[in-house]
């Protein structure tokens, strides 16, 4: 049954099991029951709420009498089931038996774990309402003796409509309406179980940074500073349970971006806590850089394999065990580390920031809608006297230094996004993400390239590569070198794109506010 059936609570004692309410259907409906059975039920999604945000609704259903299934309600409201083994939650999908379920949520889940969102435990009991033919028209369902946790939810009755009977199940909503201690409700069940955890669908977002033009820059900088350390904190439990690779992305993410603050912008506040906050931040960068690479690595290898002309895929699978093999090595170095007194000492660094580092005299002077300005127009003058320079003769280190500074120029756009016209900070962040793509790709296929050729000289000197995968990393390093080269020819035109009459106009309306 599908919870987008329309639930009704009991809110009096009288009815606590809904007999007395279904009276109300006769004479026109009959209604005949199975009998109840006690259920477990764990409602699955990723961290970032994929499976809802897809429109599905994903559970884990165990009775005493039968063995656990993986029940799926797709966005069509059509139901999937599937035998579901014992598994340890959080799962990956390859986790999951290959089965119905499986198949309609791999490409929304994707690389991300599935965690328990909500769990209940109950008595759950399926009724049939029939017409005067004898015709099952509409699906109930009761639940009743319903804890989440510790508490005790209100006893349960969804309707949903046999297909092609949808008005015989408005007559059946119509009249539960009417009956006294009876109430429709919003709220799904599965909403429930998650409102009694402290939980709500998006609660992986956090709060936004609330920054106003007119407050003092310091201030504004702290509490960017800090909305960037909920991040960090909120993804450490997911990095060192190794949950999936984004718990680290984002927690990486949320580290570099801070560094890039202080860097383009930490003059307003006192210099020795920030200078400390600096010197930990690159640490942390530092620290979590080889496992956040061979992620990358591992995580490409099958589009990159799928480009193999000459050799098989197949051929790379020492490869990948190699990569393996160097991932868990990195990983295990990166867990002591963020277990150890010095991560600690950093997070207190960074939680202490706004009580220890005084505003510079900047930071007295300057207000946030100023700073942003005036950065903005720094960076962003930067990117145009770079790009404006690069010739088709020049090194690759020149488009290295411009993505660099692009990135600076991103960073900002986002820190101060709430001082901005949306309209115009949409298409600003638009516009600099074409030239983004183009320099991220001819990046990472140099550094790739440059990668995977001395993964294959450590393999050989090992005797861990037999000679097809040897062969087949040669053809991976010339297929990056050929994206490199592709990106190469593109970044003209790309940067022309940005450099254009319009994407200017767009950033001098952005950083009016501020002096030069």
């Amino acid at each position: 049954m599908p919870d987008v059936a329309v639930p009704f609570v009991a809110d009096d004692a009288s009815t606590p099991t809904f007999g007395s309410a279904l009276d109300v259907l006769s004479p026109r409906f009959s209604v005949e029951s199975s009998p109840a059975r006690q259920v477990t039920r764990i409602w699955l999604d990723t961290h970032d709420w994929r499976l809802h945000k897809a429109g599905m609704v994903l559970e884990r259903t165990e009775t005493p009498a039968n063995d656990p299934r993986l029940v799926l309600h797709d966005a069509q409201g059509r139901r999937h089931t599937q035998p579901a083994r014992q598994i340890s939650w959080p799962a990956r999908i390859d986790a999951l038996p290959e089965g119905l379920v499986r198949s309609h949520i791999e490409s929304v889940v994707g690389i991300r774990a599935l965690l328990p969102a909500a769990e209940l435990r109950g008595r759950q009991q399926d009724l049939r309402v029939l017409n005067t033919d004898r015709k099952t028209v509409v699906r109930l369902r009761i639940e009743s003796s319903v804890r989440s946790g510790g508490a005790e939810l209100p006893d349960q009755l969804s309707v949903s409509a046999v297909r092609g009977y949808q008005d015989q199940a408005d007559r059946v909503i119509a009249r539960l309406g009417t009956v006294k201690g009876v109430s429709a409700i919003e709220a799904s069940l599965y909403e429930q179980a998650l409102s009694v955890a402290g939980r709500a669908f998006g609660d992986d977002v956090p709060e936004p940074v609330q920054l106003t033009g007119s407050m003092p820059a310091s201030a504004a900088l702290i509490a960017v500073l800090h909305g960037f350390l909920s991040t960090v904190e909120r993804t450490l439990d997911g990095v060192v349970r190794d949950i999936d690779t984004e718990y680290l992305h984002d927690f990486r993410v949320s580290v570099r971006r801070s560094r890039s603050t202080l860097k383009l912008a930490g003059d307003v506040l006192e210099s020795g806590p920030a200078e400390q906050l600096g010197r930990d931040l690159k640490w942390l960068g530092d620290l979590t850089s080889p496992t956040r690479d061979l992620d990358v690595y591992v995580l490409g290898l099958p589009d990159m394999a799928a480009g193999l002309q000459s050799a098989e895929p197949a051929d790379l699978n020492p490869f990948r065990r190699y990569l393996l093999a160097q991932r868990r090595t990195e990983f295990r170095r990166l867990v002591r580390a963020l277990r150890s007194a010095r991560f600690r000492n950093a997070i207190e660094h960074w939680r202490a920031l706004g009580v220890l580092a005084e505003p510079s005299e900047v930071g007295h002077l300057v207000s946030a809608g100023q700073l942003a300005a005036q950065r903005l127009r720094q960076a962003h003058r930067r990117v145009t006297k770079r790009g404006r320079a690069i010739g088709s003769d020049s090194a690759p280190e020149a488009l290295h230094d411009l993505r660099k500074r692009c990135k600076e120029l991103r960073y900002l756009l986002e820190i101060f996004r709430p001082l901005h016209d949306p309209a115009t900070h949409r298409a600003a962040l638009k516009d600099l993400k074409g030239l983004q793509e183009v320099l991220g790709e001819f990046q990472d296929a140099e550094v790739q390239s440059v990668a995977v050729r001395e993964f294959a000289a450590t393999m050989i000197s090992t005797r861990s590569a037999p000679a097809r995968t040897v062969l087949a990393m040669g053809e991976l390093a010339a297929q990056l070198g050929a994206h490199q080269r592709h990106a190469r020819t593109e970044f003209a035109a790309n940067f022309a794109a940005f450099d254009s009459a319009d994407t200017r106009a767009r950033f001098r309306e952005l950083t009016s506010g501020g002096p030069p």
